[in-house]
């Protein structure tokens, strides 16, 4: 069995989970979760879901890599809070 859609599929959740933590709004995010609930059930009934099981059981170090590579790419997508003028002016820690 090919690593290609074990890989796929990881590359996949990460791009999701990043679009996830991005959605600004509801409608974003009953976008996603309706890109969910509906995509889920198609990929199975088409035997992808199987296909990257085989591959993830038949590649487990590739596997692993990817799944921490894209737990980087997620961590990186994070948004983080904006620095505020106000709290520039207090200067460093001491």
């Amino acid at each position: 069995m090919s690593v290609l859609p074990g890989i796929a599929s990881i590359a996949a959740m990460a791009l999701y989970a990043a679009l996830f933590l991005h959605a600004e709004s509801q409608a974003q995010v009953l976008g996603l979760v309706a890109l969910a609930v509906v995509g889920v059930p198609v990929l199975a009934r088409i035997g992808w879901i199987a296909r990257t099981a085989v591959s993830l059981e038949a590649h487990p170090l590739a596997a692993r890599s990817a799944s921490v590579a894209a737990l980087a790419v997620i961590i990186r997508a994070v948004p983080r809070p904006a620095l505020h003028h106000a709290d520039a002016r207090l200067g460093p820690a001491i």
